[in-house]
């Protein structure tokens, strides 16, 4: 598995309207970003795949952030111009866990030649952007084959 690649795509199912989202590339880079009609969005994200010590897949490259038990992926909410500077609006952060993918479902998707895909609401209950660790829905992360 070390050294081998995987593909994720997230969905965010109808955020709400004219609302920029962005994938976190490192610490503050910006990338794919897209601006919301209210439809619904995909990122797709390319990671690598490491071992951690207790023998769990790691997922490694530019868009993972936290610690190799807890890793996630980061989109940016707000308004962003050309060259992805925030410019007022919404401020905000959505956390998409990856603590969700196994070895068996890794093994699957590569078998399979697809991504592992996984959905959330992007609209809060109150009608804002939602963030901070988003539930994932359906079950979570899915197999979508080549």
């Amino acid at each position: 598995m070390a050294g081998d690649t995987l593909t994720l795509q997230i969905n965010v199912l109808a955020p709400p309207s004219g609302v920029g989202y962005c994938l976190q590339k490192g610490k503050e880079e910006l990338v794919d970003c897209q601006p919301s009609s209210g439809e619904d969005l995909t990122f797709r994200v390319p990671v690598r795949l490491g071992t951690r010590k207790d023998g769990g897949p790691n997922f490694l490259g530019a868009f993972t952030q936290g610690t190799p038990k807890d890793r996630f992926i980061y989109l940016t909410i707000g308004n962003h111009n050309s060259s992805n500077d925030h410019q007022g609006g919404w401020n905000r952060r959505a956390k998409v866990k990856l603590t969700g993918i196994t070895r068996p479902l890794i093994d699957e998707c590569q078998r399979k030649g697809g991504v592992l895909s996984a959905s959330f609401e992007g609209t809060a209950k109150d009608g804002t952007p939602a963030c901070a660790s988003v539930p994932l829905v359906d079950g979570g992360w899915a197999v979508i084959p080549g």
